[in-house]
């Protein structure tokens, strides 16, 4: 009787499993078929791959990547300056730009410990607490000129669509802002295309995530 039944077990197993294999397989083609219209219609399908990758990232995610790639490509002499410079000349005429600065700093400060840095004519030092949380706090004091930064820090089967929440338009784009602001990629939207709340929630995302889904927002 045992054999039996694990036989049965395996059985269904293989079976559902068989189920799956050809819906993904069904997905495929779908996806080719998709791609080939986008084709047929004069955009370039690669570009599109790249959005479709960049879409799944959380937002903090992809603007770190960005960050990697332009260094790299500084590095390899791909770019005149890099990524950080630039944001830190930026900062010197754009406060929301200098606390995206300070933001990108916190990651380099030691655990219980300190780091100081130099911008728009002020001095700024970053501490990180028991806790391992970062502070940022300006320091009441001159900025030495012969040493604008403190010593470097030490060293990346077709299932059915779950049912939509059953809310209003107003609490669709609120529901996207906290997802924006809690660091939810925006393919995570939960309301089906064709669903005017679907467009609430990404308003409310990007409001929330101050982004559009695409890239880094632009600071204005």
């Amino acid at each position: 009787m045992t054999n039996v039944v694990g036989k049965e077990q395996i059985r269904e197993f293989v079976e559902r499993i068989e189920v799956i294999d050809g819906e993904i397989g069904a997905a495929k083609e779908d996806r080719k078929a998709v791609l080939a219209e986008a084709k047929a219609g004069g955009f370039d399908v690669q570009a599109l791959g790249r959005l479709i990758k960049r879409r799944k990232l959380k937002p903090h995610d992809a603007q770190e990547s960005d960050a990697m790639d332009e260094m790299y490509r500084y590095a390899m002499g791909m770019a005149d300056e890099p990524p950080l410079l630039r944001a830190m000349r930026a900062a010197e005429a754009d406060t929301a730009s200098s606390q995206s600065v300070l933001d990108q700093f916190k990651k380099f400060c030691p655990a219980e410990g300190s780091v100081e840095v130099v911008m728009a004519g002020k001095r700024w030092q970053i501490s990180r607490d028991h806790e391992g949380v970062a502070h940022v706090s300006e320091v009441q004091k001159p900025a030495s000129a012969s040493s604008p930064f403190a010593p470097e820090a030490p060293a990346p089967r077709r299932r059915a669509a779950p049912e939509a929440p059953n809310v209003e338009p107003d609490e669709a784009e609120a529901m996207g802002e906290t997802a924006g602001e809690q660091n939810v990629p925006v393919i995570k939207n939960p309301f089906p295309y064709g669903d005017p709340r679907r467009a609430r929630w990404d308003t409310g995302w990007r409001r929330g995530a101050n982004s559009d889904g695409m890239g880094p927002a632009d600071d204005d």
